[in-house]
């Protein structure tokens, strides 16, 4: 009867134990991280952001991506107030006297006299503080327009070569897509916008003093819905607001310098290699590049039910797989060769585990993705995943990109660089034995013990 007993409670105990670790799904935090997108910014360079004497940042953060190897990187000049809700990033960031500022986050700070932090300090700082906007391509026409002094000309969308507009003269887009080689606003004009507008210059766009670059009153558009591209690079300056311009409108201009002069009262958000902002200037917020929050990735998480691993990303906004690609990449063993790398996709259309064959990505099945509100599930099966035969642990990053299906032009990344590591305790190589395969294994060797034990005590 003791033997029985002991049978009994035998087998309860392994069934139980070899139950639990099913259904348990205790989350594993990989990581977390700033955000790290352009929408948040209304002032953003590549390398440098100088900001003079008296400037108002009403709105908007501030942050320079470079390592300035000693130099300063975000200057903000004496007397300038910003807003105590903007952040200020930058590796080496130097308030001069009497700044106002919010959160600021750096490697290496200098201060001035009076500076006043109505926020926190952060430091260390991860470089690049964002990624930069999607691009375009594009190529202008050649017909110039000439729009004469005094003179209204409307523009249709399309391809056009350089467009001069005289003084005091006024240009309205109608809205769409234009391509032009070149845009030369001369002083006291006007540019309008009666609808949504992608202005593209392939060299570069200057307003003359006093000049206007807005959306027509009763349009019903917004700063954030006129987008000038500017790829030249600086010859001298690409990009020049003048003495009093008023602009409400969104300028990239990658290659080359954004200048708002003296007394430039500006709304949108001014992303470029370099930026200017002069005296007394007042700059407010208004981006057309929020809706890369949709990709920016706040905290990483990680678990397996002994079936499945499954990866979580929370993101700063609802996932949209239709602007975005979403990607898990899984290198395995850490650090080894490439016959066990995969990479799991979310996209358009697209829900798959793809594997790498040292020249390719290959399409190995499809996966379930699971989106809830701000979080983004992928759900794979372990052994799709595993070698059988060799116990592997894994590096583990996150990664998104711009466009539906597309692997060119990275979003946000996770870690920023390297990966995170996931022992393969934690991610086992096959899936965790089911109770139709190991629980007849465990009442086979309990009922063999309990036998033997039976005759040796018979």
């Amino acid at each position: 009867m003791v033997h029985r007993r002991l049978f009994a409670v035998s087998i309860f105990l392994l069934l139980a134990n070899s139950v639990i670790p099913v259904f348990a799904l205790d989350w594993l935090q990989l990581g977390c991280d700033e955000r790290d997108t352009p929408g948040s910014y209304v002032l953003l360079a590549k390398e440098t952001v100088v900001i003079e004497a008296n400037a108002r940042v009403r709105s908007g953060d501030v942050g320079a991506n470079s390592d300035g190897g000693g130099s300063v990187t975000v200057t903000v000049g004496p007397n300038v107030d910003v807003s105590k809700n903007s952040k200020i990033k930058g590796d080496y960031i130097w308030l001069k006297a009497n700044t106002k500022v919010g959160d600021v986050y750096y490697n290496q700070i200098k201060k001035g006299s009076n500076v006043k932090i109505r926020g926190s300090e952060y430091t260390p700082l991860d470089l690049p503080v964002s990624s930069l906007p999607y691009f375009p391509s594009f190529s202008p026409g050649t017909t110039d327009i000439t729009v004469p002094m005094g003179q209204t000309y409307t523009l249709s969308p399309g391809n056009y070569g350089d467009v001069v507009v005289m003084p005091n003269a006024k240009l309205i887009f109608t809205g769409g897509v234009y391509n032009l080689n070149s845009l030369d606003a001369r002083v006291n004009t006007k540019l309008y916008f009666n609808a949504a507008s992608n202005v593209r210059i392939k060299e570069d766009f200057v307003v003359g003093a006093n000049g206007k670059v807005k959306p027509k009153h009763g349009s019903g558009i917004h700063a954030s819905d006129i987008i000038f591209y500017v790829k030249g690079s600086d010859n001298p300056v690409s990009v020049v607001m003048d003495y009093n311009v008023n602009v409400k409108a969104n300028i990239y201009a990658p290659h080359g310098t954004i200048w708002l002069k003296t007394n430039v009262n500006a709304e949108g958000a001014f992303i470029g290699e370099k930026i200017k902002v002069g005296l007394n200037v007042v700059i407010k917020w208004k981006s057309a590049f929020t809706e890369y929050a949709k990709a920016d990735k706040l905290c990483i998480f990680f678990t397996n039910d002994g079936t499945y691993a499954y990866f979580k990303e929370m993101l700063a906004a609802p996932p949209d797989p239709s602007s975005f690609t979403y990607t898990v990449y899984l290198d395995k063993p850490a650090g080894g060769v490439y016959s066990q790398d995969f990479r799991l996709v979310y996209s358009s259309g697209t829900s798959e585990l793809q594997s790498w064959d040292g020249s390719s990505w290959n399409y190995v099945e499809d996966i379930v993705v699971t989106v809830a509100g701000n979080s983004l599930t992928f759900n794979v099966s372990l052994q799709s995943i595993a070698n059988p035969s060799i116990e592997q642990d894994t590096n583990v990053w996150f990664a998104e990109y711009y466009g539906s299906n597309s692997f060119g032009q990275v979003v946000d990344r996770a870690p920023n660089t390297g990966s995170y590591f996931i022992s393969h305790e934690v991610i086992p190589e096959l899936p965790w034995p089911t109770p139709l395969i190991f629980v007849p294994a465990v009442v086979a060797a309990v009922f063999i013990i309990y036998k033997r034990g039976f005759k040796r005590d018979g």
